[in-house]
């Protein structure tokens, strides 16, 4: 294999496209293990017995010990729930952008189907049943495909060991390589080529290029150089590349990263993506949110929270309040944070709890739902911070962003006026509480404003082992944070003013 640029891969996939062959790599930083590093940190403390009896101790001798019932439920029980990475997401914005239409994978996982979806596009899905069947032709499908050749995790038809690579398995894959062949050039990463399936890929010519890529500093095994033999089958070899700078580099080279900078690079990553949104910041080289714009909010005196319908939560020790009237008639009571903060309105009164020192003036955003709780919810804010004056503000329909975005509005338009007296730098809004499209108006009316937000995380329960935090432990712990938020000493000087 001879050596070629990245810039030579560049080139060949603007001009042709390419087919990518995906091997465990392309997963390893979502905490999906290597073969060596499955066996000893999840196969042999699961089946001890059966990795002592493994001849080898590798993938496949000590998969081979297992039946296929065990196997699955390993894989499955490792597999399952992994976080998105950089190299997935990656993978999809170029199928997306059409530089990539077939993806092969010898991997279990769903990464990459979830990242089409995170990314609003769907792939075709096909793993190696549906391949060995007669009617089957990839020139018919017709959209992106993505081939799991060695089945998925949740599938019951998976390929393991060397005795599951039989004549039929490697014949399918090698037809597959070949159709695809024809088309376009093909992609190697991630792949080691230890297992069979290496074969469907070295015993054959590429008329349009191969290009293997190899992990940072590793050598490419003697069985895939020796496999694909001179120049002439058209196999070149790429060094040193991870598969998450390789693809997001590809990505960005080929102009198809809008995606990933939108999906990734703003201030609120989409649910899931927290892994690869930490690894796009790292590839760009700055971080998502500065850590001098996070950070724990001074007390404000303006505060405007969400009141979602009342719920208790089930199961909590001690018990959640069961009413809001319940939850008024136990202010005082020496249980009364630990059973409030057991309830939906608990991250509403940590809020305002964080602000009571200087807290004058609480508005409180209300659905139809709630808005008949919100005279009880006054109650709790002012037992808790008793200078705030509570203003209720009607949404209309709690289901359209529209409508909270300008309800939002109308609270920082007010906060000037005689009553009030608020500057709109010293009204902070909370994100926490109620429906996505109530956090979601919120951010709408505060971000291109550059208005101070907060939120309470969620990484750590309010009540622990039956005791509420206090709320100097909320803030030491940074449970609540804030996004540009302004320091206590401008706060001050803005009330001075006054």
């Amino acid at each position: 294999m001879d050596q070629r640029t990245f810039g030579q891969v560049v080139d060949r996939v603007r001009q042709q496209g390419a087919a990518l062959f995906l091997g465990a790599g392309c997963s390893a930083t979502a905490g999906i293990f290597l073969a060596q590093k499955f066996v000893d940190e999840v196969f042999k403390p699961t089946y001890p017995a059966d990795w002592e009896a493994a001849k080898a101790k590798d993938y496949d001798g000590c998969m081979e010990m297992l039946d296929r019932g065990p196997r699955r439920r390993l894989i499955q029980g490792h597999v399952a729930g992994k976080p998105v990475n950089l190299a997935h997401m990656a993978i999809a914005a170029l199928m997306k952008a059409g530089a990539v239409k077939y993806v092969i994978t010898t991997n279990f996982d769903s990464l990459l189907i979830r990242a089409c979806g995170l990314l609003g596009f769907e792939a075709a899905v096909f793993d190696v049943t549906a391949m060995s069947t007669e009617n089957f032709g990839i020139h018919g499908i017709g959209m992106p495909a993505i081939f799991y050749v060695h089945g998925q995790y949740h599938g019951f038809t998976q390929y393991h060991a060397a005795s599951d690579f039989g004549d039929e398995h490697t014949g399918i894959l090698r037809r597959l390589v070949h159709d695809i062949s024809e088309q376009q050039p093909w992609i190697v990463v991630g792949y080691s080529g230890r297992d069979k399936s290496v074969l469907a890929l070295t015993s054959q010519s590429y008329a349009h290029g191969l290009f293997w890529i190899g992990y940072r500093g590793d050598s490419i095994e003697p069985e895939v150089a020796n496999g694909f033999g001179g120049p002439r089958r058209g196999a070149h070899l790429v060094q040193d590349y991870d598969a998450d700078s390789f693809f997001a580099s590809l990505a960005r080279a080929l102009g198809c990263d809008s995606e990933l900078r939108t999906t990734l690079g703003g201030r609120f990553p989409g649910r899931g993506l927290a892994q690869a949104a930490r690894q796009y910041q790292q590839f760009v080289g700055a971080p998502l949110i500065p850590a001098e714009t996070l950070k724990v909010p001074s007390a404000h005196p303006g505060l405007l929270v969400a009141l979602p319908p009342f719920t208790s939560r089930k199961g909590a020790a001690p018990a959640g309040f069961s009413s809001p009237a319940e939850c008024v008639a136990g202010i005082g009571s020496p249980e009364f944070r630990a059973r409030v903060f057991n309830t939906n309105w608990g991250p509403v009164v940590a809020a305002v709890e964080h602000h009571a020192d200087q807290l004058t003036v609480c508005w409180v955003l209300c659905t139809p739902q709630s808005s008949g709780q919100f005279e009880a919810a006054a109650r709790l804010i002012t037992s808790v911070a008793p200078k705030a004056n509570c203003r209720l503000v009607d949404v209309h329909d709690g289901n359209s962003i529209v409508d909270v975005q300008q309800a939002v509005e109308r609270c920082y338009s007010n906060a000037g006026d005689d009553e009030v007296s608020i500057a709109p730098e010293e009204l902070i809004a909370d994100i926490t509480s109620g429906l996505s499209t109530i956090s979601g108006g919120i951010v709408l009316a505060t971000l291109d404003a550059d208005r101070p937000i907060e939120y309470l995380t969620q990484r750590e329960p309010l009540v622990q082992e039956g005791r509420a935090l206090t709320t100097d432990e909320i803030a030491e712990r940074q449970l609540i944070v804030a996004i540009r938020a302004p320091e206590a000493a401008r706060l001050a000087e803005l009330r001075a003013r006054e």
